[in-house]
């Protein structure tokens, strides 16, 4: 997906489309260009004015010295753009969350109450991993040390993803042998229960009983019981 997209707006203006990648979470958010106007960020959903359709802003924007909203109109052509466009952003992003991984590669010595994180995508190479974590904690790591704790954070991170996969794993094939259960005896069987918060402010209980059930016609049902 190109990083940036130039389309002209109804009135006849160049608005320049361009993502923008958060360094600390996963997310990507998209900012426009408009001549005259401070870049801003923009709601990735087209948006309808007085029968117009377009992109708004997604906060108030300072314009000649006053906050305001504001909304692009563009021609259906250029919508269709748009939409493609955020589409795609949105396939990204799912892509770029799944993958998303944070590594505390220490404590910072010279803060009470702060650590050196690496950010990123869990396919980057280990090698350049390194090397950025390296100019994280050459601050305040010794240099012989850095190496080792940049490797200890790397495995641990794919061990507890590994551990992840196999729970998952194991919940979809209990889930498999209790269908086959359901549908051959024709009875509902019981998959897995568990509690949590009670989700009746009106009744008198602390926490619910959670059953996940397997049916005979093939779905995967929840109950949810109240205890007093």
């Amino acid at each position: 997906m190109e990083e940036k997209m130039t389309l002209r707006s109804k009135s006849g203006k160049d608005i320049t489309f361009e993502k923008k990648y958060s360094k600390v979470n996963p997310d990507i958010s998209i900012q426009v260009s408009v001549p005259g106007i401070e870049k801003f960020g923009i709601q990735t959903s087209i948006s309808e004015e007085q029968g117009f359709q377009g992109v708004s802003s997604n906060s108030q924007v300072y314009i000649n010295g006053k906050l305001q909203r504001v909304f692009i109109p563009f021609e259906k052509i250029e919508i269709e753009k748009i939409q493609d466009y955020f589409q795609r952003l949105e396939t990204e992003r799912k892509d770029r969350r799944s993958h998303w991984m944070e590594l505390n590669l220490g404590i910072c010595f010279n803060s009470d109450y702060s650590c050196h994180w690496w950010r990123g995508d869990d396919r980057t190479p280990f090698e350049t991993i390194l090397v950025e974590g390296k100019n994280k904690l050459s601050c305040c790591h010794k240099e012989e040390s850095i190496e080792e704790s940049i490797r200890e954070a790397y495995n641990a991170h794919f061990a507890e993803m590994r551990k992840v996969e196999e729970k998952k794993a194991e919940r979809k094939e209990k889930e498999e042998k209790a269908l086959k259960e359901a549908k051959e005896t024709g009875k509902s069987v019981l998959i897995r229960k568990y509690s949590v918060g009670c989700n009746d402010p009106n009744e008198e209980c602390d926490f619910d009983i959670v059953y996940i059930y397997a049916n005979p016609d093939g779905k995967i049902e929840k109950k949810q019981h109240h205890t007093w």
